[in-house]
């Protein structure tokens, strides 16, 4: 039997609109970083998943941008 490879989870920047890419299901409250402009993110709902801009006063430490993935989704 052959697994067939899972699609990725994306979502948009709210910013410039790029696909944000997760290699993983992301966490609710997880902290993005858009490659395309820089805007740091913030999950806000999960099915579907849905970015916002982070509040102010959020620990730059929490940042998290490892979760994003630099291949294409049509590549699925």
């Amino acid at each position: 039997m052959t697994r067939r490879a899972r699609k990725p989870t994306v979502a948009r920047c709210v910013e410039c609109y790029s696909r944000i890419f997760f290699d993983k299901d992301p966490d609710l409250g997880q902290i993005v970083v858009c490659r395309e402009c820089g805007t740091r993110l913030e999950v806000i709902y999960l099915n579907p998943v849905e970015l916002d801009w982070l509040e102010d006063g959020v620990n730059a430490d929490m940042v998290m941008d490892s979760e994003y993935l630099d291949y294409d989704v049509d590549d699925y």
